[in-house]
């Protein structure tokens, strides 16, 4: 219902799937999405807690959570979860969780952290575009188009291509 956009119809089956599973972290996790899309940031919060309270070992709860925390200005808070979810030998996409955090990071100004973060990112999932991308793009930003050329050559070397990573390559190339 939320994909529909059928924002009332979500909130009532997913309030009413609640009370029947209390303990379900898929329905806590949905419903702080919703919440998040009702703009109501203390009860999406609540439940994101929520959901970990139930499942502290879950990473993609821990990631989702920390996304949110980031767009609402937490972003040290978000840091502890997004680092949680990348250390996590069980989860299935740390990458994904080191660029977030890298993302993150980028929006608070912090650009000089998040290149570690990407370049961790880089190192697990070479083929991840989306971090080589935002890693060439921090490099440019950081005044080093040679080092995101490089970023962009490796990826490139491997047999892939994407259009944002060709775009940054090409703005690294005309930055030399």
């Amino acid at each position: 219902y939320m994909q529909q956009g059928q924002l009332a119809l979500a909130k009532d089956k997913l309030e009413r799937a609640a009370k029947q599973a209390p303990r379900s972290v898929e329905v806590h996790t949905a419903l702080a999405f919703l919440y998040e899309r009702l703009d109501k940031p203390a009860k999406a919060e609540d439940e994101y807690e929520a959901a970990l309270r139930l499942s502290p070992g879950n990473s993609d709860v821990a990631n989702n959570y920390a996304v949110y925390l980031c767009r609402n200005g937490k972003v040290d808070k978000a840091m502890q979860h997004f680092d949680a979810a990348a250390k996590d030998r069980l989860y299935t996409t740390p990458w994904a969780a080191l660029t977030n955090a890298a993302v993150c990071l980028r929006a608070a100004k912090r650009g000089a952290e998040a290149v570690r973060y990407l370049e961790q990112a880089v190192a697990q999932r070479p083929n991840y575009s989306a971090a080589v991308f935002e890693l060439a793009d921090l490099q440019l930003e950081l005044g080093a188009p040679g080092v995101a050329g490089q970023v962009v050559d490796r990826y490139l070397g491997i047999g892939l291509a994407s259009p944002d990573v060709l775009l940054v390559g090409l703005r690294a190339a005309l930055a030399r």
